[in-house]
């Protein structure tokens, strides 16, 4: 029968015991909750009241928006956008501006979905509007929510 000195044996259990803290770093890690998502519905009407809107759920991860929804449009050419700033003041960058989508309905009635992801730096947040283009050749554009203007709302 051979001999085990003792530091092999001091070896052995090193290599036991890293794999059982390994072993347990993953169960620990795998069970911890997800990162907190912050979700609001928004829906923008067209001022005009053509009953063109843009409406959906925008998404906030830790480092990443989900932005998801649809654009109805009637009468109008309807563009939606979103913003990613860290005020609201920073929308009026074209930089921050991203267009979600657009459904020309002038002519006949047409829809848009809306399915983006952006990544997110810390501190910043996400603001969505509409512009609605009519055959008269008249633009309205809301201003970037927060729920604050008239046609439109969030529901956190």
């Amino acid at each position: 029968m051979p001999f085990i000195n003792a530091s092999e044996v001091f070896l052995l259990l090193r290599k036991i015991i890293v794999t059982a803290l390994a072993v347990i770093a993953i169960a620990v890690t795998s069970a911890a909750p997800a990162a907190a998502v912050e979700r609001k519905d928004f829906e923008i009407k067209d001022p005009a009241g053509t009953g063109s809107d843009a409406h959906g759920r925008l998404n906030t991860y830790g480092t990443y928006f989900i932005v998801k929804g649809r654009i109805l449009a009637f009468q109008s050419k309807v563009t939606a956008y979103a913003c990613i700033s860290a005020s609201i003041s920073g929308c009026n960058l074209v930089g921050n501006q991203k267009t979600l989508g657009t459904a020309d309905g002038r002519v006949n009635e047409d829809e848009a979905d809306i399915n983006k992801r952006y990544n997110r730096a810390s501190g910043q947040a996400i603001w969505v509007r509409a512009c609605f283009l009519h055959p008269n050749g008249v633009t309205n554009c809301t201003s970037w929510t927060a729920g604050h203007t008239a046609n439109t709302s969030i529901r956190s």
